[in-house]
């Protein structure tokens, strides 16, 4: 844990370090001084994630946090998440869009904590997802079981990782390319949170790409009495 936090926060100390020297001792001037900002800024956000991601992920393993449970239409909750993420996907030439046949959609679920899985899942699909492909998250009713999958295209993932993807601070690019935003910790965040909601998940290769699918429970009719 120690090695991984270490390697994760000591990069992205070194480029703020070496940027900031670089405005102090007048490497950029003009336009450059804006570009040296971004990058620090850029670079402290990243650190910032990194930390609020390690600490909601020692609360969710520590069992500190007990979900909130309430019925609300998980349609919408998605339809709200693809508007937060069009112009990133718009950026990358990605198509991310929703495919249901179903009107509405009510689960039994913790909102808040969801919004955290789909945003985990869909930032994993647009850092891995290459241009002109898209997105697709797909929801469908089962009895009394909602089923929620979401593919990206034009990518997979070979079979011998699949057994490691969720383990804190594992990342299928090995060499930690900082470009791709991504410490390792997404996946056990999900993990974590979808078992506390007794939820079956699954990620795969499929024929076109990389499906994550899991289950949340439907909210009856009684539910809304």
């Amino acid at each position: 844990f120690i090695a991984s936090i270490s390697h994760d926060l000591k990069t992205p100390i070194g480029i703020i370090k070496g940027y900031a020297e670089g405005i102090k001792d007048g490497v950029a001037t003009g336009d450059e001084v804006n570009t040296y900002l971004d990058t620090i800024i850029d670079e402290s956000n990243k650190m910032g994630k990194l930390v609020t991601n390690m600490l909601e992920l020692s609360k969710l393993e520590a069992d500190s946090i007990q979900l909130v449970l309430d019925k609300f239409n998980i349609l919408r909750l998605i339809q709200k998440i693809i508007k937060s993420f069009k112009l990133e996907f718009l950026s990358k030439s990605l198509n991310l869009s929703l495919n249901t046949d179903l009107e509405y959609c009510y689960v039994l679920a913790d909102s808040f904590q969801l919004e955290q899985v789909f945003n985990n899942l869909i930032s994993n699909a647009l850092k891995y997802t290459p241009p002109n492909n898209d997105v697709i998250i797909s929801v469908k009713e089962i009895d009394d079981i909602i089923e929620i999958s979401i593919e990206n295209k034009g990518t997979f993932i070979p079979e011998e990782e699949l057994e490691n993807i969720y383990k804190k601070f594992y990342t299928l690019d090995k060499s930690r390319n900082s470009s791709l935003k991504s410490n390792g910790l997404g996946l056990s965040i999900v993990k974590k949170i979808l078992s506390l909601h007794e939820s079956s998940f699954n990620l795969e290769n499929s024929n076109e790409g990389v499906i994550f699918t899991f289950t949340l429970k439907k909210a009856e009719d009684q539910d809304f009495e």
